[in-house]
């Protein structure tokens, strides 16, 4: 896989910015408030229209695979990046899902994806998750 033969080098002698692609021609879902909560409920949804969440794009997936053993910490500036890229990528309306108890001041959403949708004019189209 192309995306594998990226992550190995750039992980240890690049920066984030040259390690992070979120191209994808499919429609973009957004979620904050847990994985378990809105980030199921979000890719459930994607899955069923035909649209992708961040973590299902490669570099979404290689992440997740990083992460089972190097701790949240360090891919961290990784996530940061990708997000943005996705977030950037987004157009027209997007579905964002979020925990119905609240969305965390220092989430992605926050820091990251919500200001750029919105300078770009993105609809957001909000759904709330019950734990």
């Amino acid at each position: 896989n192309a995306a594998f033969n990226l992550a190995g080098p750039a992980l240890f002698t690049s920066s984030p910015q040259s390690f992070v692609s979120t191209a994808t021609t499919k429609g973009r879902v957004f979620w904050s408030g847990g994985r378990d909560v809105a980030g199921k409920a979000a890719q459930e949804y994607a899955k069923a229209k035909g649209m992708t969440t961040l973590e299902m794009t490669n570099v979404g997936k290689i992440l997740e695979k990083i992460e089972q053993v190097v701790p949240y910490k360090y891919t961290k500036p990784f996530w940061d990046l990708a997000s943005s890229r996705f977030a950037k990528g987004a157009t027209g309306e997007v579905p964002v899902f979020q925990n119905i108890n609240g969305v965390s001041l220092e989430s992605t959403w926050k820091r990251i994806e919500y200001d750029i949708l919105k300078s770009n004019d993105v609809k957001l189209d909000y759904f709330l998750v019950k734990p």
